[in-house]
This record gives structure tokens, sequence and C-alpha cells, in this order.
């Protein structure tokens, strides 16, 4: 990269603060000096996109504090106001729960709606350790033709949606009964649901998954524990628009309060509130996300990102003349 001497001041963060881009080099002098550095601005977008991992891996130094991956939780209001497949935001289960239990708690003038849509769907399990919930959430990938100023033509633009979220809590001591969320996912199957994977952490691949695999489900491993991406992924989403979530409260007040620390996105141990943190169904709802998002890559390159090739090769050919 050709340089042009001219560099962007970024706060690193400490206790207190979170890590910030500044927005002058005077607002850097209210700053510990040892906790500014000034990348190039040919990085900025970069920064701008995921700055933990800017800090990390362009600045050469680690963030001092973690950060909030959603800073608005108004966005969230805004982003997760889909009506939801269930009527409520969690359920109990137990082993004694039936299907018949799940349907009830199902919106069928909704899920009529979800048939007619032969969309593939992608389904994360976050599977409950002692005490957390099970997570579940499915995603499918529409494309719908939209303007674009830059090449001044319709393009066809990708925009995920979240079908449905919920939390399924233990309803006794005996623990997260695996066999009758198998039931439920084969019933979804059986009713037309176009399921075309499902995917689980470590604790899923070692209990529901098996079951699943024998039903003839496509299943993948796939962990947002030990992954940044599929969150950081899901943000950008969100601020460009192009993702739109089920409103469900309890997921909502999770994704609001997943911390990220350039290494891992977790959870604090309490909430604001003093409840108990968690991020099951935030989990879920972001590997659900993920699954679809590197599984339905475009047929073909769309026309902004040709445009952008093309220039981008006519300015390393002018380069070299």
């Amino acid at each position: 990269i050709d340089y042009c001497g001219e560099t962007f001041p970024v706060f690193l963060g400490d206790e207190t603060q979170d890590p910030t881009i500044l927005a002058s080099e005077e607002e850097a002098l209210a700053y510990p000096a040892d906790l500014i550095v000034r990348p190039p601005v040919e990085y900025r977008v970069d920064f701008e996109s995921d700055l933990l991992e800017a800090i990390r891996d362009i600045a050469g130094r680690r963030a001092a504090s973690s950060l909030n991956v959603f800073k608005s939780y108004s966005s969230l209001i805004k982003t997760y106001r889909k009506s939801n497949l269930f009527k409520q935001d969690t359920m109990q289960v137990h082993l004694g729960t039936t299907l018949h239990d799940f349907q009830s708690f199902i919106n069928f003038p909704l899920f009529q709606q979800l048939l007619t849509d032969k969309s593939p769907r992608y389904i994360h399990l976050d599977s409950a350790n002692t005490g957390d919930r099970f997570g579940i959430a499915s995603c499918t990938c529409i494309t719908r033709e939209v303007y674009d100023s830059m090449t001044e033509t319709t393009i066809e633009k990708r925009f995920f949606v979240n079908d449905f979220s919920i939390g399924l809590e233990a309803g006794s001591a005996d623990g997260m009964p695996s066999s009758i969320i198998a039931e439920f996912l084969k019933w979804l199957r059986n009713q037309g649901y176009p399921i075309a994977l499902i995917t689980g952490d470590k604790p899923a691949m070692n209990s529901i998954i098996p079951e699943l695999k024998l039903a003839k489900f496509n299943t993948e491993y796939l962990s947002v524990d030990t992954d940044r991406a599929p969150y950081i992924s899901m943000r950008n989403k969100i601020l460009a628009g192009e993702y739109l979530g089920t409103n469900n409260k309890v997921l909502i007040k999770e994704l609001y309060n997943v911390r990220d620390d350039g290494e891992k996105i977790d959870h604090p141990a309490r909430f604001p509130d003093g409840s108990k943190g968690s991020k099951d169904i935030a989990d879920a709802i972001a590997g659900s996300f993920y699954a679809c998002f590197k599984k339905m890559e475009p047929t073909q390159m769309d026309k902004t990102s040709a445009f952008a090739a093309k220039m981008v090769a006519e300015r390393k050919a002018h380069k070299r003349t």
C-alpha cells in the first residue's frame, strides 16, 4: 500500500471507557498518550468495520477493555421487530414435554405464511449447560432488486431474515431432553418447512445432532464461542440494513449486553438489572445467520462488486504504467 502519510487517533480503552476512534488530535489530548495509536488513514475502513480486530492485527496492540458488540438498543429494537413463530420468548421443557406442547406455542397462521416461502432455512442449536437455556433459531436469505447509485443500475441484493428464536429452559432437575427437540425439528420438516442445514455447538454435537443425522438432516459443527465472525458479520449486516430478526425480548437483552474483547464474544456474569448473564438465544441467532451467510453465496458477482473489482484492476494497471 502507498501511504499518504496521514493518520487518525484511536483510543485503546481502559477500565471505564470503551476503545473508540477519536474525532481529532485535539480530542486525543484528553486521553493518556500510551493508550493512543495512530494508524494510517488507509486503514480507517478496517477500524470502522471491526475495531478490536484492527487494533490487534493492524496496530499490533491489544485493546485495554472489551466493548459492546451492539452499541444501540434502539437499533436492536428496530431490527428485531418481526413476528416470532413462537408465542413466547422462552418455554419450559422436561421429560414429560410432548410434541403437542411445542405446537401449542406456535403461531399457526404465521407458520402457514412461512411455509409458502421455499427458501432454504438454516437452524442453529446452542445446547444448554446446567442451568442454561437451549437456544434455537432459524434464518433464511432473500434477494431483492434495489437501485445502486454507484453504478446507476438496479442490482440484486441479499437480505437475511430470522424466522424464529426461542430459549428452552429445563423444567426439572432431569435436564434438557434432546429427543423432544429432535422430534419437533422432524415435525417442522414434515410440514414442509425447508430445512437445508442444522448446525450445533460442541454439546449439541454430542447430544442431539447424532439423532438428527439418523433422521437424514444435513448437520455441521459451528461454534460462536470460539469464533467472533458470526457476531461481527451479523452486526455488520444489521448496520447495513440487511438483516431482520424476530421480536424476542430475552434475545434483545442478551444481544445488547454481549461483549467483545477482541478474542471472543462473551456475556457479563450479571446483567445491569442484577439477573444472571446469558447469550443462549443470541448464540442461536448468530449461528443460524452465519450458517446461512456462509452457505448462501451469490451465484454470480453482483454489479456493484463487479464495478468495484474493475476499478481496482484499472488502478493497478495505471500504477504499473
